[in-house]
């Protein structure tokens, strides 16, 4: 039987839910590199500077991830993430690629989140970057089909309480 995956009740960490889905998503930000890769996860107690993990690239440049634990998407959560990436932005110039992350889906106007990437790149360009920066959207379909793949069956189990199951 397939485990269903309810991010509501994710394990807590450090005595918060936020703190389990953040660290859950930064296991899987990190599956997505090659072993061996340098990593820098930061500790959100004084802030976190708009990532909760980063990877510093081989041509200086960094990749950032930033975990939002929502139930909705509604205009308050929207404006907490448009705080997270322009906190991003003004702490890591050369951010290339930014990864938010929320058990929640976007919705199907396409051309929001289209119009609200182009805010973004403007800002960045304002703060002097030369480039834009690739925004990557990890919802509840995105994280539900990674957690599935065979080798996050034990996350699973971990982060939510549900049996294993094996693909042999």
């Amino acid at each position: 039987m397939l485990p269903d995956i309810n991010f509501q009740n994710i394990r807590c960490h450090r005595n918060s839910k936020n703190h389990g889905f953040a660290e859950l998503c930064v296991q899987i930000f990190r599956h997505t590199f090659p072993q061996g890769t340098t990593f820098y996860r930061v500790d959100d107690a004084g802030g976190d500077g708009g990532v909760e993990d980063t990877v510093p690239l081989p041509d200086g440049n960094e990749i950032g991830m930033q975990a939002k634990y929502f139930n909705s998407l509604g205009k308050s959560q929207w404006q907490q993430i448009d705080k997270s990436v322009r906190t991003a932005i003004n702490n890591h110039p050369t951010l290339v690629e930014y990864r938010i992350v929320s058990p929640v889906n976007r919705g199907q106007d396409m051309k929001k989140w289209t119009d609200r990437i182009n805010r973004w790149n403007q800002y960045a360009k304002e703060q002097g970057f030369t480039h834009e920066i690739e925004f990557v959207w990890w919802g509840e379909s995105e994280l539900q089909d990674m957690l599935l793949a065979p080798d996050h069956i034990s996350k699973v189990h971990y982060w939510f309480g549900t049996p294993t199951f094996s693909f042999t």
